[in-house]
Parts: C-alpha cells; sequence; structure tokens
C-alpha cells in the first residue's frame, strides 16, 4: 500500500455542529493520497455519529475512540492520531475550522522542492458569530532556511511567537521522520500543549519553509470552545513559562529571546488579572494579592527593565518597530502598560 502524502489528524470534542464542515473543506483538496484520522474524546454530542457515518463514505478516513477514563484534551488527542499515522507529512487541524480549496496540493508541491522538517504558512482567525474576517497573519516573507544557526534560530522562535503563531499547529505541516527522530509530541498539560510542542520543535529544526500564503481559517469565539471557557490555568501557565526557559536556555542572553520570556510572563499574568477580576469584581487586586505564585512571578518581571527602560536598549525598540507589523507595536505598547501594573501590585 502507497504511504500518504499527508496525515490529516482531527481531535473531536463536541464539534458536531461543524465537524461536516471541517471535513467537505479536506474532501475538496483534489489530493487523494491522504488518510484522515478522527481522535473522539468522548464527545456527548453527534460528533461521533457523524464521523461514522463520513468514514462510510470515504474509505481514507480512520476513527479512534479513546477511553472514557483517559485525560481529556487535544494534544493527547493528537499523540494518539499520531501514533495511527502512516503519511509522510503531519498535519493537525481543528475539527471546528477549516481550508481553502486545494490548499494541500498547493502545500505539497512547497514541501516536495526542499522537504523541510516544518513548513509554516498564514491564516485567517474568522468570527464564530458572523464569519467576518478580524484577524490575518502577518507571516514572515517567504523564506527558506537550511542547516539553521543559532541567530536563525531564534529569529524563527520570535518571529513565530510575534506572529500569533507559535500557540497553534493548524498553520504548520510536520514531517514525519522530523517528529519521530526527535521524538517529539505533545504534553499532558490542560492549556498551551501546541506552545510546547512547537518550541520543542522549533528548538531542533534543521530545515523550514515559512510561505505567507493564508490558508486555512480558524473560527474564533465559538460557543463552548476551550479557548472561552473561563477557568484559571496559571499552574499550567507556570509549567509552560518554565519549560520555554529550559527549552531557550542556551539563548538566555539573547535580547529577543528574553523580550520573548517577558511578554509571554506578562501574557499569563494579564490572563491571571482577567480571571481574578470576573471571579472577584469588586475586590480584585485584594484577591491577587493573595496569590503567592502570582506575586513571585509579577516580582520576577524586574529582571527584565533593562530591556524596557535602560537608555542603551532605545536602538533595540528601534528595530524592533521597524522589523514587526503595526498591530506588534500596538502589543508593545499594551504590555508596557501592563507591566507597571503587576509590578505595582507585586510591592504592596
Amino acid at each position: 500500500m502507497q504511504q500518504p502524502c499527508f496525515s490529516i489528524i482531527i481531535p473531536v470534542y463536541n464539534v458536531g455542529k461543524y465537524i461536516q464542515r471541517a471535513y467537505n473543506s479536506i474532501q475538496k483538496q483534489s489530493l487523494m493520497q491522504i488518510e484522515i484520522i478522527f481522535v473522539n474524546d468522548n464527545s456527548s454530542d453527534d460528533s461521533l455519529k457523524i464521523i461514522e457515518g463520513l468514514s462510510k463514505k470515504d474509505s481514507r478516513i480512520r476513527i479512534v475512540n479513546r477511553n472514557q477514563t483517559d485525560v481529556h484534551g487535544a494534544g493527547i488527542s493528537r499523540n494518539i492520531g499520531f501514533r495511527e499515522s502512516k503519511g509522510k507529512y503531519i498535519y493537525f487541524m481543528d475539527g471546528d475550522d477549516y481550508l481553502d480549496d486545494n490548499a494541500l496540493p498547493l502545500l505539497e508541491n512547497k514541501l516536495e522542492e526542499i522537504n523541510p522538517d516544518i513548513l509554516i504558512f498564514g491564516f485567517r482567525s474568522l468570527s464564530g458569530v458572523d464569519n467576518r474576517v478580524t484577524y490575518s497573519s502577518s507571516q514572515s516573507p517567504n523564506s527558506d532556511f537550511i542547516n539553521i544557526n543559532e541567530e536563525e534560530r531564534v529569529n524563527i522562535i520570535t518571529d513565530t511567537y510575534f506572529n500569533n503563531s507559535l500557540y497553534v499547529v493548524w498553520n504548520k505541516i510536520y514531517s514525519r521522520d522530523f517528529l519521530v527522530r526527535n521524538n517529539i509530541e505533545f504534553p499532558n498539560t490542560r492549556t498551551a500543549q501546541d506552545a510546547f510542542f512547537n518550541l520543542i520543535a522549533l528548538s531542533k529544526v534543521n530545515k523550514v519553509r515559512i510561505i505567507c500564503n493564508h490558508f486555512y481559517n480558524y473560527v474564533s469565539d465559538r460557543k463552548g470552545s476551550n479557548q472561552n471557557i473561563c477557568k484559571s490555568k496559571f499552574a499550567d501557565e507556570q509549567l509552560l513559562i518554565n519549560e520555554v526557559e529550559n527549552i531557550l536556555h542556551a539563548y538566555k542572553n539573547n535580547m529577543s529571546i528574553n523580550k520573548l520570556l517577558m511578554f509571554e510572563k506578562i501574557r499569563i499574568l494579564k490572563t491571571e488579572v482577567n480571571f481574578t477580576t470576573a471571579k472577584n469584581p469588586m475586590q480584585p487586586w485584594t484577591a491577587l494579592r493573595n496569590k503567592t505564585e502570582f506575586k513571585e512571578m509579577s516580582s520576577g518581571l524586574s529582571i527584565y527593565q533593562s530591556v524596557l527602560y535602560d537608555k542603551t536598549m532605545k536602538s533595540l525598540f528601534n528595530v524592533l518597530f521597524l522589523k514587526y507589523p503595526s498591530n506588534v507595536n500596538f502589543k508593545i505598547i499594551k504590555y508596557l502598560r501592563i507591566l507597571k501594573t503587576v509590578l505595582s501590585v507585586s510591592k504592596k
């Protein structure tokens, strides 16, 4: 049996209203040498019934049902799907999103030209309410990186982060051989599994192709999505930032990496501020001051103040403003304001 070109792995959890659309976008790819692996994570809606119906009409579909006693999570489902897969290239897609028509044949051509470890492409974010485009990724210009050196690796990691691409896997295609050779899998955490996965992959990658064309449509603000469930993820986020620091330890003296770490810690703190404010609208700051871990991380940000306030760092920001698109400039300004807030909280 011929090896499939792509293994498309889709975690399935209560996406019955959307999974048909995701499958239809795959069916329109005019590419037969693919396998579609649905990993059902004990859905309580009609998701399983729908994908079972699809499998009767399309022999490329395989369904893996997870045990009820398993820990839930898209990352674990992707690991299971990967172990079941046979394709030359691995593509992780979400069941409530969809691809552009004929995206995969075009991407296959780009892959076969240089056989990269990872191919990164552009995406759109669409409103789940009215389907309007709310964001289009501003991925770097088309680029190939071969025999990557330290400077290029840092640039790829920071560009991926600042282009809102580090936390997702559905705008990337991974070489099976690369993932197997480096034993790269998703962690068993409630959140940020994609960031763990991508950081480990990018820290080991030797050949990357980046294309700026948009091929994927991410539907945000969907009711019931994990992204819209109000819960504290602070403990998992702490694990993430610790792992990020371990992975990037070799670049600890690199200013771009320090900037990334600072922004990431501020993002984590701001997320916890939002959660605590929602749970304690009358006295959110009092609640935050009682959280030892929050105060410790806030205080720890002081080591990055030189990045922001030292006059000798002014040239860095001049370069940054020129290098990154305008939406990132606003992000920097916003984070500067947040930094002042969290530092003032940690001192009280």
